[in-house]
């Protein structure tokens, strides 16, 4: 008599360890989830730093930015600055895009004249740093300059 496994035998382990990569699945979601969370703050908190040390160099906080250029390169309009003060960059090697493919920005909000590091988050929209949907970070609050 030979010996092994009939194929039967072998479904159903098969079946077995389907089942049980399926339970599995949902927390690997979760784990993704808050990796892409935790990366899209500490990509914030760096350009938090950044726009801090551009402003004690310029005098003044950064422009609105979508794509960064204001902290890898000199360009022109970067600052609002009649203070004297000079761009003394790159304040960053790169701007790179959020976990979710999106660009990161500098959002200033008008109605409180405060400066914020807006990652859109997973639904790729901007709803205002509304936290449920987007991760923003507060450079500033009321800035005068």
């Amino acid at each position: 008599m030979k010996k092994g496994f009939t194929l039967l035998e072998l479904l159903i382990v098969i079946t077995i360890l389907a089942i049980l990569a399926g339970a599995m699945m949902p927390i690997f979601s979760t784990s993704r989830s808050t990796a892409e969370s935790a990366k899209a703050k500490a990509d914030l908190d760096a350009i938090k730093s950044s726009a801090i040390m551009l402003h004690y160099d310029a005098s003044a906080w950064p422009v609105d930015a979508n794509n960064g250029s204001c902290f890898i390169t000199n360009d022109t309009g970067c600052v609002n600055s009649t203070a004297g003060g000079s761009w003394k960059g790159p304040y960053m090697a790169s701007w790179e895009d959020d976990p979710w493919g999106q660009f990161y920005r500098v959002w200033n909000a008008s109605g409180n004249n405060s400066l914020y590091a807006v990652s859109n988050g997973s639904n790729k929209v901007f709803d205002n740093c509304d936290p449920n949907n987007d991760t923003c970070i507060l450079i500033t609050a009321n800035r005068t300059k």
